[in-house]
């Protein structure tokens, strides 16, 4: 759900509750990243990252947006296989949910 600057202030304030329609964004958001990740896709193309940039910009709650591909990666990841690169593959992740944040402070 998108929200104004007032609206993110207040929700940062207020206990991690999900209404209806960040419930139901995060439930489509999840199933759309299963999906792309386990249908054929072109080499270099991945939707889930762009699903981490969406999240880390739009969510209001900041640890929903990381949890987010981080749970979509883990669940595919048992069903594709677990390897050794899974820490620093999670961890680009989480930067990339961040990038908002982090660029939202640099004043230009």
């Amino acid at each position: 759900m998108i929200y104004t600057e007032d609206e993110k202030l207040n929700l940062q304030n207020t206990p991690m509750e999900m209404n209806k329609v960040e419930l139901n964004a995060f439930f489509g958001l999840v199933i759309l990243a299963l999906c792309t990740r386990l249908l054929p896709h072109p080499p270099n193309f991945a939707p889930i990252t762009g699903i981490a940039l969406f999240t880390g910009h739009h969510f209001a709650n900041k640890r929903l947006a990381l949890f987010i591909p981080i749970f979509s990666m883990f669940i595919t990841d048992l069903y594709l296989g677990i390897h050794s690169l899974m820490p620093i593959i999670y961890l680009s992740f989480v930067m990339i949910s961040m990038t908002y944040e982090i660029i939202e402070k640099i004043d230009i």
